[in-house]
């Protein structure tokens, strides 16, 4: 069974959008008091992030940029049934949360 350690990078991200129950949040920040490794990573995401929203946050990407990361990052994932589908979801949901921070943030001359 994975664990927080090992998800970490998709634990951040969703706590970074305020996609986590009050459940995992409290879970994810419980590890991060006994976990130093997390809790490093936690407040490097953290520090990125500001200095992206700080530097980038009045840029403007392509309009289609977005739907091509998308649709790249759709066309990757194998379609599957069940528990790994409901997965595959959170993951597009959290992923799709992230570029769209992302292509607001960055700037292609055209």
């Amino acid at each position: 069974m994975a664990t927080i350690h090992d998800e970490l990078d998709s634990w951040l991200t969703a706590d970074l959008h305020g996609e986590l129950s009050d459940s995992e949040r409290s879970a994810l920040h419980a590890h991060l008091v006994e976990c130093a490794v997390c809790r490093r990573t936690h407040q490097e995401t953290k520090t990125m992030n500001k200095i992206l929203e700080e530097t980038l946050a009045d840029e403007k990407a392509d309009p289609a940029f977005e739907e091509r990361m998308l649709a790249g990052f759709r066309n990757r994932i194998p379609q599957t049934t069940g528990v790994v589908k409901l997965r595959q979801r959170r993951l597009r949901r959290t992923t799709r949360a992230g570029w769209s921070v992302a292509s607001r943030s960055i700037h292609f001359p055209r």
